[in-house]
């Protein structure tokens, strides 16, 4: 693993120590919910939240190194909304079976609009790596969405994110790593959670791109400016980035609501 995946174990471990177990259980899903996650990294997490188990009863992992959860106990905490806290966990254990055992639990889950949108795609990407062929009826907060998920293109969300998080590296890189890391966790966040949509078709990377560090030099407190960030790291089209950063940021007050 690489120094930044070492510092976030540190940073787990500690809230394990602090017996922080809720923030803990955040934090790790947070890691989950990233497109890539290091096999070792997420052997790391998963030793973790045996050792949250083995104090708190509430996370009920059972000792099958294959499979963490049962499919009775993934079923019960999908089906509980007092849970929401650990549901990425119970989804991110379905990649190990077979999710269409629990298909109608998971059309319950992908219809109840008081649960996580960022899950509900999380889910989808399970039933497309599965080769579910099957058409599901999603409810999020941006619309409502008929999606089979071996035939939709999940690819075209990964080249975005890609680019997006290629752009990052090559302008801003070791120079600001801070404002990297928040550019890329809201990046991420906001493609996930408003999947099936993507880009507006007038709006390149480079306009979202600049509309992302807009917004993360704001969550930092620091005040700039387009002008600047043209300047300083790479050509876009202004107006496009003002209107994206508009819509972004409303999503986010939104979000945080």
């Amino acid at each position: 693993m690489n120094n930044f995946y070492d510092e976030k174990l540190n940073e787990l471990n500690e809230l394990f120590k602090e017996n922080k177990f809720d923030q803990l259980l955040v934090e790790i899903q947070q890691e989950i919910n990233m497109p890539y996650v290091p096999s070792d990294f997420e052997k790391e997490l998963l030793e973790l939240l045996k050792k949250v188990q083995s104090i708190n009863k509430n996370v009920n992992l059972n000792n099958d190194e294959k499979s963490l959860w049962s499919l009775e106990w993934i079923e019960k905490i999908l089906l509980d909304e007092k849970q929401k806290n650990i549901h990425i966990i119970a989804i991110n254990q379905l990649k190990k079976m077979n999710a269409r055992s629990l298909n109608k639990t998971l059309k319950k889950f992908l219809t109840n609009e008081n649960l996580s949108d960022l899950n509900k795609s999380m889910l989808l990407f399970i039933l497309m790596d599965q080769k579910i062929d099957e058409e599901y009826t999603i409810i999020k907060k941006n619309g409502l969405f008929k999606i089979n998920p071996t035939k939709n293109n999940f690819d075209e969300l990964f080249v975005v994110i890609n680019n997006v998080f290629k752009l990052l590296d090559e302008t801003i890189g070791q120079k600001d790593i801070s404002l990297v890391k928040i550019s890329k966790q809201i990046t991420n966040e906001y493609f996930l959670l408003n999947f099936p949509i993507f880009l507006d078709k007038n709006v390149s990377y480079y306009e979202f791109t600049a509309a992302i560090i807009m917004l993360s030099f704001n969550m930092l407190g620091i005040e700039e400016s387009f002008l600047n960030i043209r300047n300083n790291y790479f050509n876009f089209e202004d107006s496009i980035a003002s209107k994206v950063y508009d819509k972004i940021r409303t999503w986010y007050t939104d979000k945080e609501k």
